[in-house]
């Protein structure tokens, strides 16, 4: 359960609907939500929403949930740039923060991902595949890989085998390929 939202902008930028749009889809819809925080550093800000039904469930109050998510984004917001993927954070309070900024939602658009449902983006190389997986939590991490069928809007279990590419294919030696089959032992793990 994520139980802070925070959008990244640069520091003269304020929050915007799709943005704030992006950030609430995360949250249960019988969420209450505090007023907005913002926390700066290094001329970025973050725009952060706490779900306070969630701090009661945990027993934690307000003031030291921000005071942990303060010091959680901090150096996060210091070493931000254009180039910062969305992620997910975790406190030693163990608060779960999902944090947006606009490089993933201005990628392009491409294939659906499990992180941001309502995106599309594309995944052209294994560095943008590898930051993306690196935004999913632990749970999402463990289900098993699913392959969409746009045609008939179905969902088919797959596995996947990473490759580098011998020296007789048409890739250059020692490119990397992604080779899958569906699975057939009857369980979904999605």
């Amino acid at each position: 359960m994520i139980h802070v939202v925070a959008w990244m902008t640069s520091a003269e930028e304020g929050i915007k609907p799709y943005q704030l749009h992006r950030m609430l889809g995360f949250l249960p819809q019988e969420s209450e939500l505090s007023g907005i925080v913002e926390i700066s550093a290094n001329n970025s800000t973050a725009h952060v929403f706490f779900n306070l039904c969630a701090l009661e469930d945990l027993a934690m109050n307000f003031e030291a949930a921000k005071a942990e998510v303060i010091e959680r984004l901090t150096p996060v917001l210091e070493d931000w740039n254009n180039e910062s993927p969305d992620c997910f954070y975790t406190t030693e309070g163990q608060l779960q923060i999902f944090m947006g900024c606009d490089q993933a939602t201005y990628h392009g658009n491409g294939l659906y991902t499990a992180v941001l449902p309502d995106v599309k983006e594309p995944i052209r190389t294994y560095r943008a595949l590898r930051d993306r997986l690196n935004c999913l939590t632990d749970e999402q991490l463990d289900c098993g890989l699913q392959k969409h069928e746009e045609d008939n809007d179905e969902f088919y279990p797959i596995e996947m085998l990473l490759k580098v590419s011998p020296e007789d294919v048409v890739l250059d030696q020692g490119h990397p390929f992604i080779s899958y089959s569906y699975r057939n032992d009857g369980e979904n793990n999605g």
